[in-house]
């Protein structure tokens, strides 16, 4: 019902998402078994009554929905952003994603100029990205970033359905050298702050390390 309000180009783009793991990691609790299609069966009756291709095409959209939404700080669940849904992942991000702080209208500015949407996220570049280069965000936070490359790959495969591939996973030598310190002032992943760029947060931990 949701995808009928939405013009054709949109409900294009959204069909065209992701789905991610056949199962919704956001409705795993630590130490359950996968919510899966079959667990949905079990906990709804009138899930149940549906058609095998109703049934089928509710379950797609419920793992394209749950692979693809962001958590915001000013909100109480998790929103669909359907061009930051189509930003890759990689384990060495060039950009992260936040949410901008609300600032009191100006009183100078024109009375029909729409106030800023509470609700926007915005992609901020953590490094200078080149004309055709790839931007790229985490999907892990960044103390999960900091844990070897097999942590990280099995929680994405868990979470998003896919095997890292990203420049730092294929660079063993690099990716033990990046997980040993925490640098300060560079916050977690979901972008909540920015602080070092990555090339610079990447330089500090490898100089660190070269002085033990």
């Amino acid at each position: 019902a949701g995808l009928k309000g939405l013009s054709p180009s949109m409900q294009e783009a959204v069909l065209k998402l992701s789905q991610g793991p056949d199962s919704l990691p956001s409705l795993r609790s630590e130490n359950s078994q996968p919510f899966n299609k079959d667990t949905l069966l079990a906990a709804s009756a009138e899930f149940g009554q549906l058609s095998d291709g109703l049934q089928d095409q509710i379950w797609s959209m419920m793992r394209m929905f749950d692979a693809n939404c962001f958590f915001h700080s000013r909100s109480s669940s998790k929103l669909l952003y359907l061009a930051l849904a189509r930003v890759n992942h990689s384990c060495r991000p060039n950009a992260v994603l936040g949410d901008p702080k609300l600032a009191e209208r100006d009183p100078k500015l024109h009375s029909k100029l729409q106030p800023f949407d509470p609700l926007k996220k915005a992609l901020v570049a953590a490094e200078d990205i080149g004309e055709g280069e790839e931007i790229t965000v985490s999907y892990l936070s960044f103390d999960e970033l900091m844990e070897p490359r097999q942590l990280r790959r099995e929680k994405l495969w868990e979470r998003f359905g896919f095997e890292c591939c990203c420049a730092r996973c294929l660079d063993e030598e690099a990716d033990a050298a990046l997980r040993v310190f925490r640098c300060e002032g560079y916050s977690d992943a979901a972008g909540r702050e920015v602080g070092l760029d990555v090339k610079a947060a990447e330089e500090m931990h490898v100089a660190s390390f070269m002085d033990l």
